[in-house]
């Protein structure tokens, strides 16, 4: 019986083709599989920070694994994989990609479309932030963060951005924490209120 083989790129297409026309407009990630592949302590020896990417695209799969580890629901409650002050869930997600923006979302583990742009070179001041196939950008609502301590929510971000370090080490995929972004493009390119402030921006890209 003769093989045929389906290209990841058409797979890729396939894949935000479906989910939109199941989810009108929200696309249903793959559910994370319980394992990664690698265990805690292996995982934190190639923790590292990666600011050269290479070509080769990440995996739809790969991505699911990163949001999840980043700020995903673990438990039966709502709580997520990062610790929050007073339990107050003030932190936001979003992935930007080559053709849109969308925001995370823990609680049915889906991207939400904000943007229909590529934004990618809107984010970042160094050349190698657009290089990736992902940019993760963290934000906090202000309204939802405890007494208005802007520290708790960089604090948690910390927490979040280690996720993703160890994720993407145990995939065998690369990032880094950056502080220095484009603050107005971060802001237009996801429509912030003055309720919201970002307050990093993470590529995600195969290691070169």
């Amino acid at each position: 019986m003769k093989k045929y083989i389906v290209p990841a790129g058409f797979l890729f297409i396939l894949f935000f083709i479906c989910g939109h026309a199941l989810a009108k407009g929200d696309i249903a990630l793959p559910k994370p599989p319980s394992k990664a592949g690698m265990d805690i302590a292996e995982a934190l020896q190639k923790r590292m920070s990666v600011r050269e990417f290479s070509v080769k695209k990440v995996s739809v799969e790969d991505l699911s694994f990163i949001l999840w580890a980043a700020m995903g629901q673990n438990r039966p409650d709502g709580k997520q994989t990062i610790p929050y002050a007073m339990g107050y869930q003030y932190l936001k997600l979003y992935v930007a990609s080559a053709d849109r923006v969308f925001r995370y979302i823990p609680e049915k583990h889906i991207l939400k479309p904000v943007s229909d742009k590529n934004e990618m070179k809107n984010l970042g001041k160094q050349a190698y932030i657009a290089a990736g196939t992902y940019i993760l950008i963290i934000t906090a609502d202000k309204e939802k963060i405890p007494n208005g301590v802007n520290e708790y929510a960089y604090t948690t971000a910390g927490c979040l951005a280690q996720n993703v370090y160890l994720m993407c080490a145990a995939k065998g995929l690369g990032t880094t924490l950056a502080a220095y972004m484009n603050t107005p493009g971060v802001v237009k390119a996801l429509s912030l209120t003055d309720k919201e402030f970002p307050l990093y921006i993470m590529p995600i890209g195969a290691i070169k």
